[in-house]
């Protein structure tokens, strides 16, 4: 026994208890059944590289895919657009699917092709210290961010990349209830206002900041309202004057869950376009000014028009509603929808124009409708997809046409791609990819000059096809190009007062309370750090003139942004 227990005896038991014990471990491991991400059939593949992943998607004959950027130098993209210098402004959240408020480690970047080889080379970031930037856009003198429960503002009159001043809130009071359907898609409508939408389950409760020029202006028509009224006003309070005050000017308070709305980016006044859906995710305006979105759960795809309410993934309706349903009967790969774009650009042959392009996060793959007119509407058939990944990983975030008018595809890279994985394991959610693509037609870099470009006849309705339902907004400076990448609001103001829709007819969800309100602080603006291949410089910083843009002419619009600025489009 004695010799038994001696030192390399023991040493020997030890040391197969060990090796026993971790084989047990490896075969438990084994037997345990992988992870199956919500709405997949099956385990992810391993991730690939972003050149791996470009030559694996399948796409039309004449089609190649290439990587535009891609990790570390992108990281969980979330939204995207184009300005008119052809630079990508992108929105990056590490901080996906945080519900509180505050501030965050998320930001926005710039992304520029110095070079002109398709692939970008330089990346500045522009604004951090945000938490889930779902939306962007640019114009009128700066950089439109949706960063729950705010819309930003920060100014960038000069085009630099650099912010001009501290981020201004537009209007605050959007929900976080659920962080995967934030405001989101921010788009600049032929009628020059900033379109967004905004989820079924994200309670909202929208309100303008006390320093809004919008809310000024509204509350000294009130009161001049008032004190007229309350001349004959009966009641010792006051109550009948501040009642017909509120009815003859527009509201201050919204209270709503999905929703298209829209900004006014020189009042900052703020409107509920159209209610229902579901979690709608990307619009779209054709090249006849109408508005399309993308939705998730119930159908797909929905034609948008003023003051419309449609059918809802849940929650009660208003009173008296005759809701609106969608133009499909169709539907594609599985149910969850990001991003929609009508493409209509001379880069790509004829058959694959005018039509909408919808990035599919569950079926990996890009879809494509074909619209036609169907009386005041339109109804929408599908065609064969554009482009299959041929990976779980594949998430189409956002899809634009490009400067050289090829179709751009965000991809936010990641396994888990519903919220239900997010919170389940946020700690499994892929934070170090992000890729962003190009597809071409026959190595075309470009697409034809104006010069070049053969006359295109216009499709019109056919004889006797009613006109668009009156709710539909009239372009005020001309329809945008569909194929220039972003286009720039047009420069008419509209009438304050006329015309204003109220925003509800009844409330269709309660409200959950107002949520936290962000506050951006007063600080001196940094110099922008601008880093990529090209190594890094900064830029000082511009002061922006304080001064209220509700009051600005078109002259003194032109006389501080330059007549040769860019960002002037009539």
């Amino acid at each position: 026994m004695r010799r038994f227990l001696e030192r390399p005896v023991l040493l020997s038991i030890v040391a197969l208890i060990a090796l026993t014990w971790t084989n047990s471990i490896r075969v438990l491991a084994q037997e345990k059944p992988a992870v199956i991400p919500h709405a997949q059939d099956k385990p992810p593949n391993e991730p690939r590289d972003p050149q791996t992943a470009a030559k694996m998607m399948t796409v039309p004959e004449g089609f190649s895919v290439e990587v535009v950027a891609a990790e570390p130098d992108i990281v969980n993209p979330v939204a995207m657009t184009i300005d008119e210098r052809g630079r990508f402004w992108i929105t990056e959240s590490l901080e996906y699917p945080r519900k509180s408020a505050g501030p965050g480690k998320d930001r926005v970047k710039i992304l520029e092709d110095t070079d002109g080889d398709g692939k970008c080379d330089k990346f500045t970031v522009f604004l951090d210290g945000l938490n889930i930037p779902s939306g962007i856009a640019v114009g009128h003198g700066g950089v439109w961010i949706a960063n729950s429960p705010d819309i930003l503002f920060v100014p960038d009159a000069d085009r630099d990349g650099v912010p001009d001043g501290p981020p201004q809130v537009v209007v605050t009071g959007f929900g976080r209830t659920d962080t995967h359907e934030l405001p989101n898609s921010l788009t600049w409508g032929p009628d020059g206002w900033l379109y967004g939408l905004n989820g079924v389950f994200n309670y909202s409760n929208v309100t303008y900041p006390p320093e809004s020029p919008w809310l000024k202006k509204v509350e000294a028509e009130r009161s001049r309202t008032r004190q007229s009224a309350g001349d004959g006003a009966k009641d010792a309070d006051g109550s009948a004057a501040r009642v017909l005050a509120n009815a003859a000017t527009p509201a201050t308070e919204f209270q709503f869950t999905c929703a298209m709305f829209r900004i006014h980016p020189r009042t900052r006044e703020f409107q509920i376009f159209a209610e229902g859906t579901s979690n709608p995710w990307g619009i779209a305006f054709n090249d006849e000014g109408e508005a399309f979105v993308s939705a998730c759960v119930i159908d797909h795809l929905w034609h948008i028009v003023e003051t419309g309410y449609y059918h809802r993934q849940g929650g009660p309706y208003p009173p008296f509603t005759w809701k609106i349903e969608s133009i499909v009967k169709h539907k594609h790969q599985k149910a969850a929808y990001c991003g929609i774009h009508y493409f209509d650009s001379d880069a790509y042959p004829e058959q694959y124009r005018g039509k909408l392009y919808m990035g599919n996060i569950h079926g990996g793959c890009i879809n494509v409708d074909k619209l036609q007119r169907d009386g005041s509407t339109y109804f929408a058939t599908g065609e064969p997809d554009f482009l299959t990944a041929n990976d779980a990983w594949f998430m189409p975030v956002v899809q634009k046409t490009g400067p050289d008018g090829c179709l751009y595809i965000l991809d936010w890279y990641d396994r888990y791609h519903c919220y239900q994985d997010a919170n389940r394991d946020p700690a499994g959610i892929d934070r170090l990819k992000g890729r962003l693509y190009r597809v071409r037609y026959n190595g075309q870099p470009t697409a034809q000059r104006d010069a070049e470009k053969p006359v295109r006849e216009t499709k019109k309705p056919s004889e006797g096809t009613p006109e668009p339902i009156r709710g539909t907004p009239e372009p005020s400076g001309g329809t945008p190009e569909p194929s220039g990448g972003t286009p720039e609001p047009s420069g008419g103001t509209p009438e304050p007062f006329r015309g204003t829709p109220e925003p509800f007819r009844g409330t269709p969800e309660p409200s959950r309370g107002t949520p936290e309100t962000v506050r951006y602080a007063e600080k001196p603006v940094r110099k922008a750090e601008k880093t990529g291949r090209n190594g890094a410089d900064s830029q000082a910083v511009r002061v922006y003139p304080q001064i209220d843009l509700a009051k600005e002419t078109d002259e003194q619009l032109i006389e501080r942004l330059g007549a040769n600025n860019d960002f002037i489009r009539w």
